[in-house]
């Protein structure tokens, strides 16, 4: 048996060190957008401070006092142009009175930990709060994913809690969104999922939910969910006393005695406070009956209108949409269930409000939806059927094939099910994206907003089939060279950043074609381990790409720093005339050639418009991208001796970096945001430092897929 390691051993161990570098990075790119880019103050903010310093000592009207003045011209509250009730001294009252104080009294759990913080560092430490209790629910994720499905999954997993920015946008809102959040992260962790639960979890799950009810009252959305996985696995294996039990049973019991212990806090104060009330307030009806058949017309309005919101997020949307796929297709699987009761769970709540919530009731479950959707992922890459998947075997095993099965066809060693996945998933995104309006921000709701922004037919379909070719001829070149795996080249390409813009008027149409020469370029370079037989005969095919892009798009050209240095790591070795130094010479000569055609082209046709600058809401919108340069730039330095595509994507990182550092510097900064052409190196270099650093068939020893995580205080089991 292998000895005990620590449980900080175990959480280093989750990824390797350029993972965690990278969600460092990510992290510190993400918290810094969305200060930038988004308000952290909100019209609930006011009532939570006042609580705040209510535990400090302060009487009513100085804690009503000390936290309007604050916020009175904060952005997102201003009181000088607003109609907020609590803006006007004369409904000072209703702080800690009426229904507003019979929401906010009951949470103690954001005034009590804002409290300390507020004392010594002023009422602004709410955010530092939040953004806090966000990093926590990151890390929960990170460990709960490793555990069960490998740190592949994990990093992925890690990198959509920061690249979904509907959820980072009430990650660094004071509110109780972030703090809610991270217990309900934390509480999944000790949830028989892929794991033995041992006494000491259910202890632990009991603090973690009731830190989570008296932090907001949407908890209880977690409570239906374990209940419901508790019916789903008494049905599937009809046994009612299963692992699932005694976790229902102490989650029904929290429930009820916290709302009969929140009641008798606001008996004081609000003891005419009524959800059934308040629902039938909002939603104009009276008596039970005329409640009950408003129910699924409130419930359309408040999906309809979240979704307009989600759509703006691409990230978000994927993983919702995978999320679905999976309830339904593991519909066996206690994360099926878990996903589903958290769903039902917030719409049943959200209809006492009876108005869409900007994914706000939502982002404190959002990383159960996450985790149904990596289920699926992982269930496909280790050759399960979601059909019979289970979350239950601490160690699952592939399915093997039945005798005389016929192997799955594959094109260019991705399986045909694969591509049609990755061109039907490519499809959808581009439609919903297309009735998303990108081009300006709103300042609550993050970097993007909905409005109907179509592409013109037939013309605007051009751009979208280009692109959807070059994320073909990429993913047929990584599945050539590391044959499944390649299907990752092509996810990566699926960027908000080119998705929201894609046959739009707010970029030149000419970028995605750029994108699909650069891929075609990328198969004149000698990235195989056999060198080509013609090799200035493929030089000459790269420089006609490289020409192609680089007059469609000059920033294509970034392309030459991974030539430049793949050429000279090649160098080093086999000395200065190798088999890089033909595509290096063709590919600069190429560039100079655009940039003197482009010059020309720009005196006779003048632009209409001057190049966007990059604003900081634009970045935010390319954060996927940011990811996957921090990804290459953190991975590659080892996997560029081993593989020229590493070395391809650490080159065009550094030098398109450079060349964005030097635009700052001289004020003609136009951005990241015509990136469509860089994107195809970009996949394919995160696909082959993915694949060196976790090389197919082997595990990463850390808490990898199928190794069983033991309970709190319990030694860890060996695996086979």
């Amino acid at each position: 048996m292998r000895p005990r390691r620590s449980r900080v051993g175990v959480v280093v161990a989750a990824l390797p060190a350029r993972g965690w570098a990278l969600l460092a990075g990510g992290w510190a790119l993400t918290v810094w957008i969305a200060i930038a880019t988004r308000v952290q103050w909100g019209p609930d903010t006011p009532f939570y401070l006042a609580w705040t310093y209510r535990l400090l000592g302060y009487d009513d009207a100085e804690a009503v006092r000390r936290s309007v003045e604050f916020l009175a011209h904060e952005q997102g509250v201003t009181c000088a142009d607003s109609s907020l009730p609590w803006c006007r001294a004369e409904n000072y009252p209703m702080f800690f009175t009426g229904d507003f104080a019979a929401t906010v009294g009951p949470r103690v759990g954001l005034p009590l930990l804002s409290a300390p913080w507020v004392a010594l560092f002023g009422p602004k430490a709410v955010v530092g709060l939040s953004i806090a209790a966000y990093t926590v629910a990151i890390l929960c994720v990170v460990l709960l994913a490793a555990r069960m499905f490998g740190t592949r999954l994990a990093l992925l997993g890690g990198c959509l809690m920061m690249a979904a920015w509907l959820v980072s946008n009430w990650g660094v809102h004071a509110n109780t969104e972030a703090v809610s959040l991270m217990f309900t992260t934390a509480t999944l962790l000790p949830l028989p999922l892929r794991r033995t639960a041992g006494k000491w979890d259910l202890v632990l799950f009991v603090l973690l939910l009731e830190a989570s009810l008296f932090t907001r009252q949407f908890a209880v959305t977690l409570v239906a969910g374990t209940v419901l996985a508790w019916l789903w696995c008494t049905v599937r294996d009809r046994r009612p006393v299963n692992a699932w039990a005694p976790f229902a049973a102490l989650a029904v019991a929290c429930a009820g005695i916290t709302v009969y212990v929140q009641g008798r806090m606001t008996a004081g104060y609000a003891s005419d406070f009524s959800a059934i009330a308040t629902y039938q307030r909002n939603t104009g009806t009276s008596g039970l009956a005329e409640g009950l058949l408003a129910i699924p017309t409130t419930a359309w309005h408040i999906m309809v209108g979240d979704w307009r919101q989600v759509r703006t997020d691409v990230v978000l949307t994927a993983v919702l949409v995978i999320g679905l796929v999976s309830i339904v297709w593991r519909h066996r699987a206690e994360l099926s269930a878990l996903a589903l009761g958290a769903f039902v769970g917030t719409l049943g709540l959200n209809l006492i409000t009876n108005s869409d919530s900007i994914f706000r009731y939502h982002a404190p479950v959002f990383p159960i939806y996450l985790l149904t959707a990596l289920a699926l992922l992982a269930d496909l890459v280790d050759g399960r059927r979601p059909a019979r998947s289970t979350d239950a075997a601490p160690n699952p095993v592939p399915v093997p094939p039945r005798p005389g099965a016929r192997a799955r066809p594959r094109l260019a060693g991705v399986p045909v099910p694969a591509w049609a996945a990755l061109l039907g998933g490519y499809a959808l995104l581009v439609t919903i994206s297309g009735q998303t309006n990108f081009e300006r921000a709103g300042t609550g709701s993050g970097p993007a907003r909905y409005g109907n922004n179509l592409p013109h037919l037939p013309g605007g379909l051009a751009p979208i089939i280009a692109y959807g070719l070059a994320i073909a001829v990429v993913v047929a070149l990584a599945g050539r060279r590391w044959g499944t795996w390649g299907l990752l080249a092509g996810v990566a390409m699926l960027a908000p950043t080119v998705l929201t813009t894609i046959g739009r008027d707010l970029v030149s149409p000419a970028e995605p074609v750029a994108a699909l020469a650069v891929a075609c370029g990328l198969w004149f370079l000698p990235l195989h381990a056999r060198p080509s037989t013609a090799p200035w005969l493929a030089a000459w095919g790269f420089g006609a790409a490289t020409l192609w892009a680089a007059v469609l798009d000059p920033y294509a050209a970034v392309l030459l720093g991974g030539v430049l240095l793949a050429y000279l790591l090649r160098a080093a070795r086999a000395g200065w005339r190798n088999e890089w130094l033909p595509p290096l010479v063709t590919g600069v000569a190429a560039s100079v050639v655009a940039m003197v055609a482009g010059g020309l082209l720009a005196n006779v046709y003048p632009a209409e418009r001057p190049p966007l600058r990059l604003t900081i809401t634009e970045l935010g919108i390319d954060l996927v991208v940011v990811l996957l340069a921090l990804w290459v730039a953190t991975g590659g330095y080892p996997v560029w001796r081993l593989d020229p595509a590493g070395a391809l994507g650490v080159g065009m990182v550094l030098l398109g970096g450079g060349l964005l550092v030097v635009q700052w510097f001289i004020g003609d900064f136009t951005g990241i945001r015509p990136v469509a052409a860089a994107l195809p190196v970009l996949g394919l270099a995160a696909t082959a430092i993915a694949v060196h650093t976790w090389p197919p068939g082997r595990r990463h020893p850390g808490l990898a897929g199928g190794q069983v995580a033991a309970p709190l205080g319990v030694a860890q089991p060996t695996t086979a």
